[in-house]
């Protein structure tokens, strides 16, 4: 075991090495990162001889992406939707290869507070598969994000770690958007911070909080886990499913497939979810202490959306992003229970055209969710 992990230690070590020297003395500033402990997120193994190919029918996004087919991109993770009976998101979930010489295991990352009930789901769910669910309390799971909300993120290739994958250790790039950063799995030892360094070369490396974490994500417009997604409630679309790689709509059949292609071909997504910012001090906010799921209007006092969370005066919002006059973004938003004054933009990370969803066409019949009468 020892020679194994100074052995993987060493790899570490010496990849992060081998790219260290493209990073300037000049961009060490914009280069740090926060390593933040995951500890309102749980993990589940999945195994078993059909788990790959049962979680394939339950999840949107393509799971081949962690297999060797030549028909996908190859991944480290992989970021999918569970989806109710009508089409929303129960939960989101990563997906990591637990076994790299066993394709039938996989590890699911889920908030903890959905754990108990995505277990039984899947339980529930299998109709005489071999397939075995069970919670893992032998692995610890950290994110790795930039310290810094930067726009112009990455336009020195700054912010880089070499992916490193074993069954004992993982870290992965983040399966949405660049700018998340890194997931890291590990079994060697992970409960504190300095169990971690050890093992990552680049020591420009500080302890976080959950609390930067959210923060982080709140500026960057990503909602993730429970208190974000409000299990039940919305569209994969209006989570920016299409955009945060957490769909694809030519894998095959799964649950509620046909009402997300129904979706999909009725673009374009009126309701996103979207960054949002008050625009008044933190003691201000704390004072009135907006809470989730709650009216934003506009300055005629047109509903635009809901709070859907927010740390500090940073947050969150369910908004019509398309609008027959003008886009939110050029609104004056007001939160109406509080009355504070707040604002949106669009996220450097989302497409130019933020009217069309962005996945590739897929050349369905014209008469497939439309019923064609009969000729008499």
């Amino acid at each position: 075991m020892w020679n194994r992990l100074n052995g993987l230690n060493g790899l570490c070590c010496g990849l992060c090495r081998r790219q260290s020297s493209v990073i300037t003395a000049k961009s060490v500033r914009k280069s740090h990162f926060y390593a933040i402990k995951l500890t309102n997120k749980r993990l589940v193994r999945v195994s078993g001889a059909e788990s790959f190919i049962y979680l394939q029918s339950l999840l949107t996004n393509d799971l081949r992406h962690l297999s060797t087919a030549e028909e996908v991109v190859p991944r480290s993770a992989v970021y999918a939707f569970m989806l109710s009976g009508l089409g929303r998101v129960l939960a989101d979930l990563f997906l990591y290869k637990a076994k790299l010489l066993s394709a039938g295991e996989l590890i699911l990352e889920v908030d903890s507070s959905l754990a108990s009930a995505l277990r039984r789901l899947l339980i529930g769910y299998n109709t005489n598969r071999n397939i075995t669910v069970e919670a893992v309390n032998d692995i610890d799971l950290w994110a790795l994000i930039p310290k810094t909300y930067d726009k112009r993120f990455n336009e020195n290739n700054d912010f880089f770690l070499p992916e490193v994958v074993s069954d004992d250790f993982q870290l992965v790039a983040d399966p949405r958007i660049p700018q998340m950063g890194y997931r890291l799995l590990t079994r060697m030892g992970g409960k504190r911070f300095d169990d971690i360094l050890k093992y990552i070369a680049d020591k420009r490396i500080e302890e976080g909080t959950l609390g930067h974490y959210r923060t982080y994500r709140y500026r960057l417009g990503v909602s993730e886990g429970f208190d974000d997604l409000l299990s039940g409630f919305y569209y994969p679309f209006e989570l920016n499913g299409d955009y945060l790689n957490a769909i694809s709509v030519n894998k095959g059949l799964y649950t509620s497939e046909e009402k997300t292609i129904k979706v999909y071909m009725k673009a374009p997504i009126i309701k996103r979810v979207v960054p949002i910012e008050f625009l008044c001090s933190e003691s201000e906010v704390a004072q009135h202490s907006p809470p989730p799921s709650t009216l934003i209007t506009c300055d005629r006092n047109k509903q635009m959306g809901f709070l859907r969370n927010r740390k500090g005066v940073h947050g969150i919002a369910c908004l019509k992003v398309l609008n027959y006059k003008s886009p939110v973004w050029y609104k004056s938003l007001i939160h109406t229970q509080s009355g504070l004054p707040l604002k949106t933009w669009i996220p450097e990370w989302w497409p130019e055209r933020v009217d069309a969803i962005y996945l590739p066409q897929v050349d369905y019949p014209q008469n497939m969710f439309h019923v064609i009468p009969a000729k008499n």
